[in-house]
């Protein structure tokens, strides 16, 4: 059954729509310097595919402004045209960017700062034309609109009253191009997008930014082989306030504030779907998996790039193995290569679908599981080491107490039960024949008091100095600082 409606039929789309796809969907502060960035490596790649630029002339700057509150991004990219300007700034969920090429395609990746800041302006110049384009968002009147109870507002009424868009005399050379990006009066959780030392650590993390060759010197082998491997891989040049950043993979990799561990190889691996077909390449360094790397290095685990830009963040993949915390035990990327991989609009991970099920699958056969085992192998081994030392060391207990004499009876007895239980619980056979001696010695060990009071073993002088170094022993946490005390306390006692 059919019913028919009449009246009007147009879907409505109210201003709720608009606080969804901006304020709603990027509530990570520094996220939109993630979108920024990465529109412009859009726009650099089009002017070098054009032949326009050089890859290596393409820049991204990030000022931060603490005193005025204000964040800038500007690029030295394509510009956008005076003809698409208003299409470009005006439209949401439309691009002209091609989804099989660029990183940003849904067009709503510009309206990530609104729900940061009380203002945020666009401006922008392509080559040739001899205006400049300035669009101002309100943002904080949107927050206004959106917290009124005018609940019918469409999303068109809504952008004629936050929405300013003109063209400026450029006054520069016609030839110049460039897109800016300057969010006004910042605000955000814990003042993050204000905090440049956590913002460099950031971008570092996601951008498309090249390795350290000064920190990290396996960095030119990585990026010759993914230049062979990933299509139109690069990096690019991002600076905060004038540093130039790269990412933060270094030789020395902190485990814990004592313990590191130092790189010592890379290892590439190509992941691949049932049929063959390639679905990306990844690299990890040839760590001596003793641990998981320290949180703070920002190389804990590999992360997953398209465009060379993080998908996520470095915990996407840690699902697939035996342990989640395994994959912090490795430093490393996974490039994507099937363009069907696409990432969903939070780009904390992928959409849905056999293609990315086939790489999440690839990767548990290549890495995560194969890593695992050698995690696990290796964290035995280390165990097996340990308890061979451990051994050792009461081995060499006993042996040193057998020619110096015990320091209490209390003492005899705990080390003859340590014996006892390596002795049960060893499958080696020279081992227990080895403790059972020692266990025999133990018996007849000489005591310290008995030498101190040769001849007189029972006196009561002898009695009561044995009940002292039980005494010390039983109360003193620490087995050696108390056979120290009580040989002091023998030697000095009258």
């Amino acid at each position: 059954m059919s019913i028919a409606l009449g009246g009007r039929r147009e879907a409505v789309l109210g201003k709720f729509l608009l606080d969804s796809i901006s304020v709603g969907l990027y509530t990570n502060p520094l996220t939109p310097l993630r979108e920024y960035i990465q529109n412009s490596a859009d726009a650099i790649d089009e002017l070098v595919g054009r032949g326009e630029l050089q890859q290596d002339e393409g820049e991204i700057r990030i000022h931060v402004d603490g005193r005025n509150r204000s964040v800038c991004i500007i690029d030295n990219g394509c510009g956008v045209p005076i003809d698409r300007v208003q299409e470009t700034l005006y439209s949401l969920g439309w691009s002209f960017k091609d989804i099989t090429k660029n990183r940003g395609f849904r067009g709503i990746g510009r309206l990530a700062g609104l729900g940061h800041c009380d203002r945020l302006r666009f401006q922008t110049k392509a080559r040739g034309d001899t205006q400049r384009c300035l669009s101002v968002w309100d943002a904080k009147k949107l927050k206004a609109l959106m917290n009124s109870n005018n609940g019918k507002l469409h999303v068109a009424q809504l952008l004629q009253c936050i929405v300013d868009l003109e063209l400026i005399d450029y006054p520069g050379n016609r030839n110049d191009h460039f897109f800016q990006v300057e969010l006004q009066n910042v605000f955000s959780s814990r003042d993050a997008l204000m905090d440049v030392p956590l913002i460099k650590r950031y971008v570092s993390e996601v951008a498309p930014v090249p390795f350290s060759l000064e920190q990290f010197r396996y960095g030119v082998e990585i990026e010759s082989r993914l230049k062979t491997q990933v299509r139109d891989y690069r990096s690019y040049r991002v600076f905060v306030n004038d540093e130039q950043i790269f990412k933060p993979y270094r030789d020395l990799v902190p485990l814990s504030k004592s313990r590191s561990d130092t790189v010592r190889g890379v290892s590439f691996t190509t992941l691949r779907d049932e049929a063959g077909a390639p679905l990306g390449v990844a690299w990890y360094a040839d760590l001596g998996l003793l641990g998981t790397l320290n949180p703070s290095s920002s190389v804990d685990g590999v992360g997953v790039r398209l465009g060379n830009m993080l998908i996520g963040d470095r915990t996407l993949m840690s699902g697939l193995f035996r342990e989640p915390r395994f994959n912090s035990y490795l430093m490393g990327e996974i490039h994507v290569l099937d363009g069907r991989m696409l990432p969903n609009a939070r780009r904390d991970g992928f959409e849905d679908g056999q293609v990315r099920e086939a790489f999440f699958a690839a990767f548990a056969k290549e890495i995560g599981l194969p890593i695992s085992r050698r995690i696990r192998g290796a964290s035995k081994e280390r165990s097996r080491t340990r308890e061979k030392e451990k051994n050792l060391d009461l081995m060499a207990q006993v042996d040193r107490l057998l020619r110096i004499g015990i320091a209490s009876e209390i003492q005899r007895d705990d080390l003859s039960r340590k014996l006892c239980v390596l002795m049960e619980s060893s499958n080696d056979g020279d081992l227990r024949k080895e403790t059972g001696k020692r266990i025999a010695k133990l018996a007849h060990a000489v005591h310290i008091v008995d030498r101190r009071f040769a001849g007189r073993p029972n006196s009561p002088e002898a009695r009561r100095l044995r009940r002292i170094c039980d005494t010390v022993y039983r109360r003193c946490p620490d087995s050696g600082a108390a056979d120290d005390i009580i040989r002091e306390i023998v030697k000095k006692y009258r």
